[in-house]
Parts: C-alpha cells; sequence; structure tokens
C-alpha cells in the first residue's frame, strides 16, 4: 500500500511541477527502484523529484514536450 501512496505522489508531484514529462509511460517498478537508491532515500521529497527528473531524461526513458 505505501509504495501505491508514493507512486501516486510522485505522479502527482510530476504533473504539477514537471508537467512536459511524459511521467505516465514509465513504469511504477522503474520509478520505485530508482527512488530505493542509497543516495536517493535521505534527502528530502522535493530533492528525490529532482534526481528522478534529471535521471528519466538522461536515460531518455520518455518523451518530453515543450
Amino acid at each position: 500500500m505505501e509504495s501505491n501512496k508514493r507512486i501516486s505522489d510522485v505522479r502527482e508531484y510530476f504533473d504539477v511541477n514537471y508537467s512536459y514529462v511524459a511521467i505516465g509511460s514509465i513504469s511504477d517498478e522503474v520509478i520505485l527502484d530508482y527512488l530505493s537508491n542509497g543516495w536517493v532515500l535521505n534527502v528530502p521529497f522535493e530533492r528525490k523529484m529532482d534526481l528522478l527528473y534529471d535521471y528519466i531524461l538522461s536515460q531518455g526513458l520518455t518523451d518530453v514536450s515543450e
């Protein structure tokens, strides 16, 4: 249940703050795997989202519209 809440929070944050990133095309598993990395665990939520954003773009995981 907690992972569903986490995914929901992530997707909502991206919809509000990074609406130009098509995060809906990225699987929950990819997001949760990234967020479980040691260097991501102990940072504030907003910073986690910045790191996830950088990861998504650097790996070309989804489309970005301008």
